[in-house]
């Protein structure tokens, strides 16, 4: 049976659940009859996983135990926000100068606004550097910390702990994970600034302070200029600020007179600055990047190049056709006067270009019986490569059909060719792993192994999971054809 959630957020996280507790352990109990049962049915890899991890997950106590898990984060995270506030209150009672009536307003600022200006740059940088970041060290603390609390807290013989890696595996990687952590740092940042805006507020109101700036280096020359340009939005916005005049006589050791006229002034623009440079500033990129996760989650998909979902694949999915496999004893068909023997359906289109690369000499091209203006021949050299280039550019919206030999270990320079036939194309590329009858004797660690390298190999060229099929050939003494790349 498929629910509804086999194609969300929460089948998907279920199914890399499942991976954790499998590809680490023995497989779950029924798994043979649920991967028999998800055989027979149609759909994409993607969604014969998700299904399955739904047919698994009750004897897992897959879905309770997320439950916790979601709710342990969320109380690591609210008690990082109730950290954060309280640094900021300590911050800013420690910019006061204890015992004196006067504060340095440029040193008050710094402590709380300056951080986070220097903050929000580092946010900034990672963002542009990189477009996969990883979880740095704010998220390897809480991952650490969320980790720890799960294994304190849970019960022996529990999967909470595989169960918190799965979770973290899919909220702090990829695009999710940017956003995720974005959202945190902001959250957090924000948290401090309300807290040292809270304190100042809660000192304001309980003492007489008078705001002054001092310098050693520096003149009115610097402090008045960058005091004027503070005050610009605020008083764009009708709040109050300090005038030139103030702003000159606030020097330290000025007229205890003159600073009382402008003692308001200058609590108007600290509190201004810290809200229209501080707070707003970092909640609005919270929101928007909240915004962004969730669009991230709604677009994450499962990534079947995996060993572990590569391996899945092939209990899951029928096997490819077989064409033309020949007894080892005899060398006679194993039935059928053409000596083919169909054991499923190949999914590239009936009407799709097929092309030969790299293939062993003794491979009979083609592979299936094709129409000329769809047998593109096979390449075998660098000349050939430009060759077939050109005429891939030339198919128009006709699918491409990549014929590859399955024993063969993929690198660089294949998957460049295979990256440009795929940009050349952009219509839909298959990949036809072309398997010779006798090496479904070789070893299955050996298979899957390469079976992982070819998933990679598609996933680089931008060929999807679900375009890579793999068709039984039989060996032949000599090659038929001739080689038209």
């Amino acid at each position: 049976m498929v629910g509804n959630d086999t194609g969300t957020l929460a089948g998907r996280l279920r199914a890399e659940t499942i991976r954790q507790l499998e590809q680490h352990g023995e497989a779950l109990p029924g798994s043979e009859q649920v991967d028999r049962d998800v055989a027979s049915n149609g759909g994409s890899v993607e969604h014969r996983i998700i299904q399955r991890a739904r047919q698994l997950a009750t004897e897992a106590d897959i879905g309770p135990g997320l439950q916790r898990v979601r709710r342990y984060a969320r109380m690591l995270g609210y008690g990082a926000t109730f950290l954060a506030i309280l640094l900021g209150a300590l911050a800013a009672l420690q910019a006061f100068d204890q015992g004196k009536a006067v504060v340095n307003f440029y040193w008050l600022l710094l402590v709380l606004l300056g951080l986070n200006l220097f903050s929000l740059l580092l946010w900034l940088f990672g963002l542009l550097a990189s477009n996969s970041p990883a979880a740095g060290a704010l998220g390897q603390s809480g991952a650490w910390l969320l980790k720890r609390w799960v294994q304190w807290t849970s019960r022996t013989g529990s999967n909470d702990i595989p169960l918190a890696g799965a979770w973290l595996g899919v909220m702090l990687n990829g695009a999710q994970g940017r956003w995720t952590l974005s959202s945190l740092g902001h959250a957090l940042w924000a948290s401090y600034l309300v807290g040292g805006l809270g304190m100042i507020l809660i000192l304001l109101a309980a003492r007489q302070y008078d705001f002054v700036w001092a310098t050693t280096l520096l003149g009115e020359q610097t402090f008045i200029p960058l005091t004027q340009a503070l005050a610009w939005l605020p008083t764009k916005l009708g709040l109050a600020s300090p005038s030139l005049e103030q702003i000159s006589h606030s020097r330290l050791g000025a007229d205890p007179l003159l600073l009382a006229e402008a003692r308001r002034a200058w609590a108007g623009l600290l509190i201004s600055s810290l809200l229209l440079y501080g707070i707003v500033p970092r909640l609005l990129l919270l929101g928007l990047c909240r915004l962004l996760q969730r669009r991230a989650l709604r677009n994450f998909r499962l990534d079947t190049s995996r060993p572990y979902y590569v391996r899945l694949r092939q209990r899951l999915v029928p096997a490819a056709t077989s064409i033309g496999v020949v007894d080892a004893d005899d060398s006679s068909p194993v039935d059928g006067a053409a000596g083919t023997s169909r054991t499923g359906e190949l999914a590239v289109p009936d009407h799709a270009a097929w092309l030969g690369i790299e293939l062993d000499p003794d491979t009979d091209w083609p592979p299936l019986p094709l129409e000329p203006d769809r047998d593109l021949g096979r390449v075998s050299d660098r000349d050939g490569q430009h060759r077939a280039l050109g005429r891939v550019e030339q198919l128009g919206s006709t699918p491409l059909a990549l014929a590859l030999p399955m024993q063969r270990s993929p690198d660089r320079g294949l998957a460049r060719f295979i990256g440009e036939l795929a940009s050349a194309h952009p219509q839909a590329t298959w990949l036809v792993l072309l398997d010779p009858h006798h090496a479904k004797q070789a070893d299955t660690g050996e298979r899957d192994a390469r079976m992982v390298d070819w998933y990679a190999l598609a996933a680089h060229g931008g060929i999807e999971a679900d375009h890579i099929s793999q068709l039984l050939i039989a060996a032949k003494p000599a090659m038929k054809g001739t080689d038209n790349g």
